[in-house]
C-alpha cells in the first residue's frame, strides 16, 4: 500500500466534531428564526455555467472558480446564493408564489487570499424577499438580522446602511463620468481601510480629476463631522446638497421611510447607522445596502445585503424586485469564539453504557436503546475492558454520567449510574435513570 501524505488545500478547513456542534448551534438558531420569519428553504447546485455568474460582481468577478469540465463546458462553483437564487427564480417562475421568500444555507467559493475570518470555502446564510417594491422588506430583513445576532447573544454590533443610487448621485454631483461611477463607489468604500488620505489617493489613481475627487472627499467626511447626529439629520443635511439629482432625492426619500420604520419597530437607534461610504462590492445592487460589523474584535462585516432591482430580470426578460440578507456563518462563529460566548457543555453526549461483561452486552444494549427512545443522547462501550478504561474514556469525551450493569444489576432489572464529577454512584431502574437524565438535560433533549 504506498503512502499518500494527508493534507488540504489553502482556504479549506476540516470540522471535528466539537467544530461540528459548534456550526450546528449556530445553524439552528438561525435557522428556527428564519422559519418563524415565514422564509421557505431552497438549495441550489454548486456549480453553475459560468456565464450564469459572469458580469454580476463588479471586480469581485476575479474571485470566482472556474474551469472547463470533461464536456468542455465553461463552469464555476458558486460565488454567492444570491446569483444562483436569481437563475432559480427565472427558470420555476411559473411554480413560484409571489412574493417569494427562501432562506439558503449553503457553501460557497472564493479563491481569495485566506485570512482571519476570511476562506475559500464558506458557509453563507441567506434570506431574500422576491416580488416585493415596498421598502418594509428591507427593513424586516434589518430586523431579522439584528434578531438573529441577539439570540446568539451579540451584544456590540450595529448594521451601517446607504443606498447605491446616492452613491452614483455623489458621482454625478462631482462631475466624474457615469462610467466611473462604480469605481467611485469601490474606493470610499475603503474608507475604514485605507483611511481618508488613501481614498484620496486611490480616487487620484483611479483618474478622478482634483476637483470632482475633493467634492467626493468633502460629502463623504459629512459624516465624520457630525457624529453626533442621527441617521435623519444626516439625510436633512443631504437634501440640499444634492437637490438637483433626482435619484439622490429617491435614495433619500428610501432611507428615510427605512429609518422610520426601524424607529418605529423599536429598534434600539445604537443597533443602526447611516454611513454614506457604504458601497458594497457587488454589481447588482441598486438600491438600500447595509452591513454588519461588530465592535471587537475587528474582523470586517460579519453580515450584509440589499435590494437588487435588475439581477431577476436578466433570466426573465423583465425586471422582479429583490432585497435580501446574508449572516457569514464563519465569522459569526469566529467571533462567538474569540469573545466565548458558546454554552457550556453544547450538545453534549448525556451519557456512556457501559460494557460489563460479554454475558450482559445484550441488556447493556436495551439500556443504551430506551434511553435514546427518551431523547437522552447516549454512547455505548462495545468492549468489555477494565471500567477504568471505560470511565477515561467518558472523560475524555466529557461524558457527565456513565451507566453499568453487571449480571446482578442485569437479574434485579436494575442499573448503576455514576457521575463522573463527583464520582457518586447510585443503583436505580431504568425508568428512574429516565427521569434523572431527563430533568438534568430537559432543554437538550429531543
Amino acid at each position: 500500500m504506498s503512502y499518500v501524505k494527508p493534507r488540504l488545500l489553502k482556504g479549506m478547513r476540516d470540522f471535528l466534531p466539537a467544530d461540528m456542534r459548534r456550526r450546528q448551534y449556530v445553524i439552528s438558531k438561525i435557522k428556527s428564526l428564519f422559519r418563524r420569519y415565514g422564509f421557505e428553504a431552497c438549495e441550489t447546485p454548486t456549480m453553475e455555467y459560468a456565464d450564469i455568474l459572469d458580469g454580476k460582481y463588479g471586480e469581485e468577478e476575479r474571485l470566482i472558480y472556474r474551469f472547463e469540465d470533461k464536456g468542455r463546458r465553461q463552469v464555476a462553483l458558486k460565488y454567492d446564493l444570491t446569483v444562483p437564487l436569481a437563475r432559480l427564480v427565472g427558470m420555476y417562475q411559473q411554480e413560484l408564489t409571489m412574493p417569494f421568500k427562501r432562506y439558503q444555507i449553503q457553501p460557497v467559493f472564493r479563491s481569495e487570499k485566506p485570512q482571519k475570518g476570511r476562506y475559500r470555502e464558506f458557509y453563507q446564510c441567506d434570506v431574500d424577499i422576491v416580488g416585493v417594491n415596498s421598502i418594509l422588506a428591507d427593513a424586516e430583513l434589518i430586523l431579522l438580522a439584528i434578531d438573529a445576532l441577539e439570540r446568539l447573544g451579540f451584544k456590540d454590533f450595529k448594521v451601517r446602511i446607504n443606498h447605491r443610487r446616492l452613491l452614483s448621485a455623489i458621482a454625478e454631483y462631482s462631475g466624474v463620468p457615469k462610467s466611473q461611477a462604480d469605481a467611485i463607489a469601490i474606493s470610499i468604500d475603503k474608507l475604514d481601510k485605507i483611511g481618508i488620505d488613501g481614498v484620496r489617493k486611490d480616487l487620484t489613481a483611479r483618474g478622478i480629476e482634483e476637483k470632482s475627487r475633493d467634492k467626493i472627499i468633502d460629502l463623504i467626511t459629512l459624516t465624520e463631522r457630525s457624529e453626533t447626529a442621527s441617521p435623519e439629520d444626516m439625510l436633512n443635511q443631504l437634501r440640499p446638497i444634492l437637490k438637483d439629482f433626482s435619484s439622490a432625492q429617491d435614495a433619500l426619500d428610501d432611507l428615510e421611510y427605512l429609518f422610520s420604520t426601524l424607529k418605529g419597530l423599536s429598534i434600539p437607534s445604537e443597533r443602526y447607522d447611516f454611513d454614506l461610504t457604504l458601497a458594497r462590492g457587488l454589481g447588482y445592487y441598486t438600491g438600500p445596502i447595509f452591513e454588519i460589523y461588530v465592535a471587537k474584535p475587528k474582523i470586517g462585516s460579519i453580515g450584509g445585503g440589499g435590494r437588487y432591482g435588475n439581477l431577476i430580470g436578466m433570466f426573465m426578460r423583465r425586471n422582479v424586485p429583490a432585497t435580501g440578507i446574508s449572516l457569514g456563518l464563519e465569522r459569526i462563529i469566529d467571533v462567538m469564539s474569540e469573545l466565548d460566548m458558546f454554552p457550556d457543555n453544547l450538545d453534549q453526549i448525556h451519557v456512556l453504557v457501559g460494557l460489563f461483561n460479554v454475558e450482559t452486552a445484550v441488556y447493556s444494549l436495551q439500556i443504551a436503546k430506551q434511553l435514546r427512545e427518551a431523547g437522552i443522547f447516549t454512547d455505548i462501550y462495545y468492549q468489555p475492558v477494565k471500567l477504568k478504561k471505560q470511565f477515561a474514556y467518558a472523560n475524555k469525551k466529557n461524558i457527565p454520567y456513565v451507566v453499568m450493569a453487571g449480571p446482578d444489576e442485569q437479574k434485579e432489572n436494575k442499573l448503576a449510574l455514576k457521575d463522573m464529577k463527583t464520582g457518586e454512584q447510585r443503583r436505580m431502574d431504568l425508568q428512574q435513570a429516565i427521569i434523572f437524565l431527563g430533568e438534568r438535560y430537559e432543554n437538550q433533549i429531543g
